[in-house]
């Protein structure tokens, strides 16, 4: 493991003296515990159950909507998330998914995890949670659990395995000045992410009330005539996308042409709200071949055609891509791009 830290960090060997290498185990005030499985009859009552959905989805595990099932009191005593407990993905469709890792931040109920994820329970006199979350999300925790990633079906990781892993741990006073840093930087792009949502429900908003209630500008003076949709204005028609724009699916890639600096931004999955709509936090940098078809400029119009999330919520859920001050982004096979047909007749 230490071959991995000096890879990933090649100046490994001039950290300040004060920080050390240990196994992530010592760091552990218990064992790591893999999430508990139940029955279907079990489910719909009971205690919140974090899935996969929302480790995928949320780096802060906190009050999100989830899930319920029904826990005894021995399971309540063994399986329940605090405060500060790290969780890790133990399998994962793609590579990049396996182990991923978030936190969970004061959770207003008892909460429980599902069997597909591990727990680890930090002693805080030795650690800082958040010092070893952001650990995980940056390039030397990424290549830590690739070197512990078995790939069969599934790609995953196991606790076994997980414990074993050498981390930097610098003296907590470091390990809390840096995790204040960060933080505040969480904090801006949370309050940009707010505000960039709350004008996306506004165009939504105004979409609904024009296009789809039909209370656009002088629609008192609009007839309204009968379609297969039902009622529309009188002149509009009703036409198949394809005879208005054409799909363009994006590219198949592997998971070596991901990086972490350089190359293109990489538009995936994960860049489409669940409900619809863009998250910038989902945007990857992608070093490979790609043809004209399978890139994207600000304004195109981007949907997914596949899902992780076992709600299926994400599928055909469109975004427009933003402004971000970068010319092409590449797309995954994932998403298709909407292309606007140069032309449409008015016959």
């Amino acid at each position: 493991m230490n071959n991995v830290l000096e890879q990933a960090y090649p100046s490994i060997r001039e950290l300040p003296e004060e920080w050390t290498i240990k196994q992530f185990q010592e760091l552990l005030i218990e064992p790591v515990r893999n999430g508990i499985y139940k029955k279907k009859e079990f489910h719909g009552r009971g205690q919140k159950i974090i899935n996969m959905g929302e480790l995928f989805d949320y780096n802060f595990i906190s009050n999100q909507e989830m899930k319920r099932v029904e826990l005894t009191q021995k399971e309540l005593e063994k399986n329940l998330v605090k405060d500060g407990d790290l969780l890790f993905a133990r399998r994962s469709l793609v590579l990049e998914g396996s182990g991923k890792c978030s936190i969970v931040v004061n959770p207003s109920e008892d909460t429980t995890f599902e069997s597909s994820i591990i727990r680890a329970r930090l002693n805080k006199d030795e650690a800082e949670p958040k010092f070893y979350y952001y650990l995980f999300h940056s390039p030397l925790g990424r290549a830590l659990m690739a070197s512990i990633t078995t790939q069969t079906a599934v790609s995953g990781i196991t606790g076994s395995n997980l414990v074993l892993l050498k981390v930097p741990h610098p003296p907590l006073i470091s390990q809390r000045k840096i995790t204040a840093i960060l933080s505040a930087y969480d904090h801006l792009i949370e309050n940009n992410t707010r505000r960039i949502k709350i004008l996306e429900e506004m165009a939504r908003s105004l979409y609904r009330e024009w296009f789809v209630s039909f209370r656009f500008p002088g629609h008192k003076q609009v007839k309204m005539v009968d379609s297969e949709l039902g009622l529309i204005p009188e002149e509009w028609e009703v036409k198949k996308v394809s005879e208005v724009a054409n799909p363009c699916r994006g590219r198949s890639y592997r998971s070596i042409e991901l990086v972490e600096e350089g190359g293109l931004p990489f538009l995936n999955l994960k860049c489409i709200e669940r409900d619809g709509g863009f998250r910038h936090d989902g945007i990857k940098r992608y070093q490979g071949l790609s043809k004209e078809t399978q890139t994207a400029r600000a304004g195109d119009i981007i949907m997914a055609v596949t899902d992780m999330t076992q709600e299926r919520r994400i599928v055909a859920r469109a975004a427009r891509v933003p402004k971000t001050g970068e010319d092409i982004f590449v797309f995954s096979m994932d998403l298709v791009k909407i292309v606007p047909k140069d032309v449409i007749s008015n016959d």
